[in-house]
């Protein structure tokens, strides 16, 4: 049975995500906060921490997701639970690999899991733990207000700046940059759309990299 360490302040949302996942045939360590995740990781061996996204206010708090990630470094994944993309973005820039939106869904947290033990190669506690593939569905890459797809979203899961985006897809970057859902990129990305028959497909961050070469 793969560990999950989930570490999350909410006890009412942290009790039941542990038990979403324990369903799910997942042993389940829990955590309060960040140093608490800290003590956790160093003690056990998990496969994947689920960590409730909270930006660093001070000095110390940053301190301490920086030896949390660096304990997580290249040994299992890091899913962030985040409010909202700036949150989502901050979260993959210290160090996670993918994210799940809050309110969480108990099933898409569970599919998530499933989807990025697989990528990292984790059949069970003692797996190899390889850096996992970002996986992604197209859904997350839209804007929720317009239903456009948001170029900020697709930079942060390709791992490149706006402007390298801009210049990939024939785009202007000032537009880009103020209107990240603009009408602009759309016609870029539509190799993207048209390559999914099924919108919930979900397809890999290597996947996109070839409509932006």
């Amino acid at each position: 049975m793969p560990n999950v360490i989930l570490a999350d302040n909410d006890a009412k949302r942290r009790n039941k995500l542990a038990r979403a996942l324990e369903k799910a045939h997942y042993t389940v360590r829990t955590a309060v906060d960040a140093p608490n995740a800290l003590e956790e990781v160093r003690a056990a061996r998990p496969d994947i921490l689920v960590l409730d996204w909270r930006r660093p206010r001070t000095e110390s708090r940053r301190q301490i997701l920086l030896a949390l990630f660096a304990e997580c470094k290249e040994r299992f994944p890091v899913l962030a639970l985040a409010e909202a993309i700036d949150k989502a973005r901050d979260a993959l820039a210290h160090g996670a690999q993918d994210y799940v939106r809050k309110p969480v869904d108990t099933a898409e947290l569970v599919e998530r899991v499933e989807r990025m033990l697989r990528n990292a190669g984790a059949v069970g506690p003692q797996a190899d733990r390889g850096r996992p593939k970002l996986s992604i569905g197209l859904s997350e890459l839209h804007n929720a207000e317009s239903g456009r797809i948001d170029a900020s979203n697709v930079s942060v899961y390709l791992g490149v700046s706006l402007a390298d985006l801009a210049r990939a897809v024939g785009a202007n970057y000032k537009t880009i940059h103020k209107t990240p859902d603009a009408e602009a990129i759309q016609d870029g990305l539509a190799p993207i759309k048209r390559s999914l028959g099924n919108p919930r497909r979900c397809f890999r961050q290597r996947d996109l990299r070839p409509y932006l070469a």
